[in-house]
């Protein structure tokens, strides 16, 4: 006590040495009414250096020890040792990793708040990953043993050796975190989770806000309890995009798993998840085609490959033919297993709109789904020429007009896809083969061969030279004519040369 007692009267002499406006009577009636304020959970010397930083003066920071069993963030100074802190959590970083020397040290960042501010906690090693895993948004927790100092002109606080955080209360309740959100300006969105889709690169989440809009996030490393139902907060992301309302992340964004009250259900759920299209269906849309994210549904046709990463993958019906531009390597794996005229639903497929133009952008979360059914060619009546009102089996001779190669080494495979189109008098088809003995019959060179033209840069004049060997010669086909001018080959070979 008679320390107390001594350090306060030190601290009034500062106070007075650099505020000589002030005496002594004003200096211990401040005193009195800031430890009323407080309740009396502060002494006379945490109460008097309190004063001294609302008056402007500098502490000496050596031998400062604050004793008080509770404080506002507002009166945490640089230089205070022993704070007790009760306050809700704003966010919790992800983990980052110091290298010092040889020693690596685990730290999070825990932004805390009260109703007087904000201030970073900053907790290391097994204290970081407990409150990693342990803590959201909401949360109501108790910091013992703190200290305060000034790192990078911004004021936080850390644990002392023998420092704690504890949890109070978990938060459950929706308004409670929207209030925080509304008070701290927080950069945080609650979603009820719809639908999840999972692929090799990233995945997608879809879900809905407390308004019904329906937004995406990608991620590139989601739990595994993440599913559709599940409540999720998404801390630090910036928002964009039209119709499906996109959620952009960053090295800082977080993910929580929220397990608080779920959203009022709404009468109809009808467009809880993504709509599946079928080729014909989507084509038909035309200028009713709004900008969302969907699931297309088709048979397998042939890939196309580009010159450096990516190539168009082509998928039909009976009625129409799609042709869906990849950008990159993402998918080529699934597409070297599929079998030509496969059921297949690509899902996470976005709709863009540019100017009056709408084109398909394949997500980083999308992935192939075979069905396990295959186009129905058993009941299909023999054509002879390419005027068809229906899909038949074709036996005809066409004309090459279009010829294009597409060449790429994928791991231990090489593809080779042919995009050709024919015109037999009557009318054109299409056609886009990767069938390594179709290729080689055609051009006389085996899928080898063409790496091998690629490995010694030769690769393009070979192709300019198939080019002019093939077009405008005589076919004949036999294969699958599809009503939307695909046609499948089981063999094509040459009958003419020009």
């Amino acid at each position: 006590m008679t320390h107390t007692i001594t350090k306060t009267k030190e601290l009034i002499k500062l106070i007075l040495s650099k505020r000589r406006d002030l005496s002594e009577e004003d200096i211990l009636k401040m005193i009195e009414e800031r430890i009323s304020e407080l309740g009396g959970l502060i002494d006379d010397e945490a109460a008097a250096m309190l004063i001294a930083k609302e008056l402007g003066v500098q502490l000496p920071l050596t031998g400062t020890c604050l004793q008080l069993s509770s404080l506002k963030i507002k009166d945490i100074t640089p230089g205070y040792r022993n704070i007790t802190l009760k306050a809700y959590v704003l966010k919790v970083s992800n983990i980052f990793r110091l290298r010092k020397n040889d020693e690596v040290r685990r730290y999070v960042r825990v932004l805390l708040g009260d109703e007087t501010g904000q201030v970073w906690l900053i907790l290391w090693n097994d204290l970081a990953v407990k409150a990693y895993n342990e803590f959201i948004p909401g949360d109501l927790v108790l910091v013992e043993k703190a200290y305060c100092k000034k790192y990078r002109e911004r004021v936080e606080i850390g644990l002392l050796r023998d420092g704690k955080i504890t949890l109070i209360e978990k938060n459950t309740s929706i308004d409670k975190l929207m209030e925080l959100k509304s008070k701290h300006n927080l950069n945080i969105i609650l979603l009820q989770v719809a639908d999840v889709v999972r692929g090799s690169k990233a995945t997608c989440i879809y879900g809905y806000d407390g308004y019904r809009n329906m937004y995406r996030v990608v991620l590139y490393d989601v739990l595994e309890e993440v599913r559709p139902g599940k409540m999720i907060i998404v801390q630090d992301y910036r928002e964009g995009g039209e119709g499906t309302f996109e959620i952009y992340t960053g090295g800082l964004t977080r993910l929580y798993v929220w397990g608080g009250s779920s959203f009022p259900e709404v009468p109809s759920q009808e467009n809880y998840r993504r709509e599946v299209l079928n080729v014909s269906s989507l084509n038909k849309l035309g200028e009713n085609m709004p900008c969302w994210d969907v699931d297309l549904k088709g048979f397998y046709v042939g890939f196309i490959p580009f010159r450096r990463t990516g190539g168009s993958l082509w998928i039909s019906d009976a009625e129409s033919v799609l042709r869906i531009p990849l950008f990159d390597d993402n998918l080529l794996e699934s597409i070297t297993k599929l079998k030509v005229l496969d059921e297949i639903v690509l899902k996470g497929v976005s709709i863009r709109k540019s100017e009056n133009r709408y084109f398909l952008k394949v997500l980083p979360c999308s992935t192939i789904i075979v069905t396990g059914k295959m186009y129905e060619k058993t009941s299909l009546s023999t054509c002879n020429h390419l005027l068809t009102e229906r899909s038949c089996r074709a036996e005809l001779n066409a004309t090459v007009t279009s010829l294009s190669i597409g060449v790429k080494q994928f791991r231990d495979a090489v593809i080779v896809g042919l995009s050709i189109w024919i015109d037999d008098g009557t009318g054109q088809a299409h056609i886009v083969v990767n069938d390594e003995k179709i290729i080689g019959e055609l051009l006389g060179i085996s899928l080898k061969e063409f790496i091998e033209y690629k490995n010694d840069n030769i690769l393009e004049e070979v192709i300019d030279f198939l080019k002019d060997d093939i077009i405008g010669n005589d076919v004949g086909i036999k294969g699958i004519l599809l009503k939307s001018g695909i046609l499948i080959p089981s063999q094509i070979r040459l009958i003419s040369a020009s």
